[in-house]
């Protein structure tokens, strides 16, 4: 009997030495995981208060609202009675807030109606034993007394530490190239218009679009529209310092973007967007590489030969995989290397988000930056000399300029002197004052951006001010041969250089055909642009290149454009 209890005995210590073994190695695959909420609310047409709550996603974007079951507030609640919504669970799995269960940690939201008809968001979390913890505050709380109908406000974020279990292997990506990026992310990406300026907007999720600041200033909604929708946006966030600008705008079929790493030298990078010359709702790409990464003002910023029109601003700038590393930003009035375009890098944009939706339209401004000048445009307009127009008369024709009037009124800010202040037009060629005039009746009816410079003073170019074209000159003819061809290389560490082609705008012409030759051999068509620029990403390496232009419309082509050769 003894040898046999010995037995039992020693089994029962190796049960035991197995459970605590078991146990250390379930702890050991389970780590815990700050997961960053918050409260979300709307007021319905009945008075009541609809409470929901969101879990910030991997990619920083905001998963869809979770409805508890008890989730409404009525309208005639007691002034500093708090009341609580049934319980949702949060979990770190990518299925997020489920409803109660024995996984995650259990949340609920709180509000209080306050004596000055607004509402206070709290947050509470389920204890171990049971019970309920102390109401968390989030800094940004309180619902506004009478908001608009049916839309959605939302709380600063709060973190929920949870348990999560060892990552399983990562699903394989999708197919990385610019073809099958192009097809996957196109209904992600939107045409912005204001009636006086046009640019791209990419969504992050819980109907939130990105756009450029310069690109909505001054307005408060939007439309947003690709092939597969047209909605009015509302602009919720701004931050004119660093042009980023939030929309709200629920969006069919659209999906998130995922947020990219800043990409290495000589990565390739995609550019969507609806640029100058966009025939369709489609988002155009074009394609190039990353040229150069720098920093300023302590933001980082990407600079690629991808290029980029206006009506791009606001867009993403891709990898292959279709990640967001960038969004397309302007460029400095003096840089020296021309056909590139220019990005905020993805993590500056994600670190300045928060701060973007915080800031609401009417209250951003763009703070003083040593030694940076640049002016403002506050209107622009062409007129008849028989009338009189104050600033917010000029403003409003903007959208609808007619080259048939006979003078021409800007309203800028800051202008010490307006005989030193130059001109352009979509970017293009710089011109004083006395050749408006020739530059407008260049242009095809359409929509523009106009910036202005003072020289010696400006930094910078202005942020650019739409404006669009009712009417141009008849173009009955075909056009002329473009002038001032330039080439010029663009260098790149250890990778084959790039060549930029550049010319002057010609008047009456709506697209430029390149022809090219290397060591002497005859001239080749190379490519159909509609900008005034041409980037030769497939140079020759052991030849000098020459580039010749011709400018062209419905009624033909112009002759060749004097030879320009790489020097």
């Amino acid at each position: 009997m003894r040898g046999g209890r010995s037995r039992w005995m020693l089994l029962a210590l190796a049960l035991a030495l197995v459970l605590i073994l078991g146990a250390r190695v379930a702890r050991a695959q389970t780590t815990e995981v700050d997961v960053e909420v918050r409260v979300a609310a709307q007021r319905l047409a009945d008075g009541r208060t609809e409470f929901a709550l969101q879990e910030r996603a991997a990619d920083q974007s905001w998963e869809d609202r979770r409805l508890p079951q008890r989730r409404f507030f009525p309208a005639n609640a007691r002034v500093g009675q708090w009341l609580s919504s049934s319980a949702l669970t949060v979990e770190a799995q990518s299925d997020g807030m489920q409803t109660a269960s024995e996984a995650g940690v259990e949340v609920r939201v709180a509000a209080q109606r306050l004596a000055n008809g607004r509402m206070e968001f709290a947050l509470q979390e389920r204890a171990a034993d049971g019970s309920w913890g102390a109401r968390q505050l989030p800094a940004r709380r309180f619902f506004p007394a009478n908001p608009d109908i049916g839309r959605w406000l939302s709380s600063s974020p709060l973190t929920v530490r949870v348990a999560a279990p060892a990552a399983p292997p990562p699903s394989p990506r999708a197919e990385c190239s610019a073809e099958s990026t192009a097809t996957r992310v196109t209904n992600s990406i939107a045409v912005v218009s204001t009636g006086r300026s046009v640019g791209t907007a990419f969504y992050i999720g819980n109907s939130e679009w990105v756009t450029a600041e310069h690109v909505v200033t001054g307005e408060t909604s939007v439309r947003l529209a690709n092939v597969t929708f047209d909605v009015t946006a509302q602009v919720v966030g701004v931050r004119a310092d660093v042009d980023l600008a939030v929309l709200s705008a629920a969006a069919e079929g659209a999906l998130a973007l995922s947020w990219g790493e800043l990409p290495g030298t000589g990565s390739q990078a995609l550019v969507l967007g609806y640029g100058q010359g966009q025939q369709s709702l489609e988002a155009g790409m074009t394609q190039g590489i990353v040229s150069e990464r720098y920093a300023e003002d302590g933001h980082r910023y990407i600079r690629t030969d991808a290029p980029a029109n206006p009506g791009n601003s606001g867009g993403p700038l891709l990898n292959l995989c279709g990640d967001v590393i960038g969004v397309i930003q302007s460029k400095y009035v003096d840089e020296a290397v021309e056909g590139v375009a220019y990005a905020l890098a993805a993590d500056s944009v994600r670190a300045l988000l928060p701060s973007v939706r915080l800031t609401t339209p009417g209250s951003s401004a763009t703070p003083a930056t040593p030694n940076v000048s640049s002016l403002s445009i506050e209107a622009f307009c062409t007129y008849a000399s028989s009338e009189d127009l104050d600033i917010e008369e000029c403003h409003g024709r903007s959208s609808s300029l007619d080259v048939t009037h006979d003078e021409w009124s800007i309203w800028a800010a800051d202008v010490v002197d307006f005989d030193d202040v130059v001109y352009r037009i979509n970017s293009g060629t710089s011109f004083f004052e006395a050749a408006m005039w020739d530059a407008l009746s260049g242009l095809d009816p359409g929509c523009y951006e106009l910036e202005i410079a003072e020289n010696g003073i400006s930094t910078h170019w202005s942020l650019p001010y739409g404006f669009c074209l009712l009417a141009s000159s008849a173009v009955t003819s075909a056009p002329a041969a473009p002038v001032g061809v330039r080439v010029t290389k663009i260098d790149i560490a250890w990778a084959p250089d790039d060549i930029s082609v550049r010319w002057n705008p010609v008047p009456g012409a709506t697209h430029y055909d390149i022809y090219h030759h290397a060591a002497g051999a005859s001239f080749q068509y190379e490519a159909r642009v509609t900008t005034t620029y041409y980037v030769d990403v497939d140079p020759s390496l052991w030849y000098y290149d020459s580039y010749v232009v011709r400018a062209c419309n419905s009624w033909g082509c112009s002759p060749d454009s004097e030879i320009a050769t790489e020097q």
